[in-house]
């Protein structure tokens, strides 16, 4: 999976994101913990995790990961697929 910022994220623009190997069994809670430290966001800044699947892309949706208790196996994402960071 690729962590990246979306166009209205935190990062520099010349940033392409922070590409990992995320296991299914890792909650979204976790997961958006490890946001924080791979970007180094501090603990006031608020953020939401969105994913976009390559079947998803051609159709333009996106899966709000706002469930902060289920696993990301539970998304059903795959290899390639893309987590955007959104800033609030």
């Amino acid at each position: 999976l690729k962590l990246e910022p979306s166009s209205n994220g935190c990062a520099k623009p010349d940033d392409t994101g922070i590409v990992r190997r995320i296991h299914s069994r890792m909650t979204v809670s976790h997961l958006k913990m490890l946001a924080r430290r791979l970007f180094k966001l501090p603990p006031r800044v608020s953020f939401d995790l969105v994913a976009q699947g390559e079947r998803h892309q051609a159709i333009n949706a996106e899966l709000p990961m706002d469930a902060e208790t289920r696993e990301v196996g539970f998304y059903n994402l795959e290899d390639g697929d893309v987590i955007y960071l959104r800033l609030r």
